[in-house]
């Protein structure tokens, strides 16, 4: 005797299968609370993704350590900057609450980067409650352009390139780097020496925009590959610096943006 599946039962188990199909989840995830208070650090491995940015990571898999919501969202959503994050509770963006993040998608080896930011998107819905929304506010930011007399960048070799481990999207690679130069923590404001090898232009805008705290794009059209160092102290002298010891000129632009405002959250349930 055949059993038949009633139509309520059919239609709502097609239900789930279309949201699913929607909504694309990691194989495996694990979230878990840490006590580690040194900085967040981590990302997505996807098949596309540059070998510096992915660094350690397995294929198909994000892992993100000692992070807080603000991170991982900052990660997930590719918003640049912390200042394009707004609202939601205080604990999202401040104090102890930090978590580690690990999951695997379903085929690794097919896997985009594209893909496993998505599952990581709904994985901070899922786990965190997370509701938001955005919104396009005036904002301020940076573009570097050539100077009048041209650059003065020195171009690395390929021997340099090949041994450089830096990764420059990293704040706290920046730092480090910063670090060895000085031999000690840099105070806010107090003169910094950065030594940078085998950076792109777009790469060094991205260490520029750590200390302007605000988004800074390259618009010089310089497609090599280069060595730099320079000194400077607080915003101001960076700005100078970077003319008068790289040829280069930051210059500011006015424009709108778009940030994520966290609408709500809440703190996940751990087992």
């Amino acid at each position: 005797m055949n059993r038949q599946i009633p139509i309520a039962a059919a239609l709502s188990l097609l239900a789930v299968a279309v949201v699913n199909a929607q909504t694309p989840q990691f194989e495996v995830a694990t979230l878990k609370p840490t006590a580690v208070m040194d900085g967040v650090s981590g990302g997505c491995h996807g098949i596309d993704s540059l070998p510096r940015a992915a660094g350690s990571i397995p294929l198909g898999r994000c892992v993100i350590t000692a992070a807080r919501l603000s991170h991982a969202i900052s990660i997930a959503f590719k918003l640049g900057t912390m200042n394009n994050l707004r609202g939601g509770p205080d604990w999202v963006a401040m104090g102890a609450d930090r978590y580690d993040i690990n999951a695997k998608a379903e085929n690794p080896e097919t896997a985009t980067e594209a893909q496993l930011l998505t599952m990581l998107q709904n994985l901070l819905v899922e786990r965190f409650g997370l509701k938001f929304h955005r919104e396009q506010v005036e904002s301020k930011s940076f573009q570097v352009v050539m100077g009048p007399r041209g650059h003065k960048l020195q171009a690395s070799t390929e021997e340099e390139v090949a041994r450089n481990i830096n990764v420059s999207r990293n704040p706290k690679a920046v730092m480090e780097t910063t670090i060895k130069e000085t031999g000690s923590v840099p105070t806010p404001g107090g003169p910094i020496r950065l030594r940078l090898q085998a950076y792109t232009v777009p790469q060094l805008a991205d260490v520029f925009s750590v200390f302007l705290g605000s988004r800074v794009t390259d618009k010089t059209g310089l497609t090599g590959v280069y060595n730099t160092t320079l000194e400077f102290e607080g915003q101001d002298g960076l700005i100078s610096a970077v003319q008068s010891q790289l040829g280069l000129k930051i210059e500011t632009v006015k424009s709108t943006s778009e940030i994520f405002v966290v609408d709500a959250a809440q703190k996940p349930a751990l087992q």
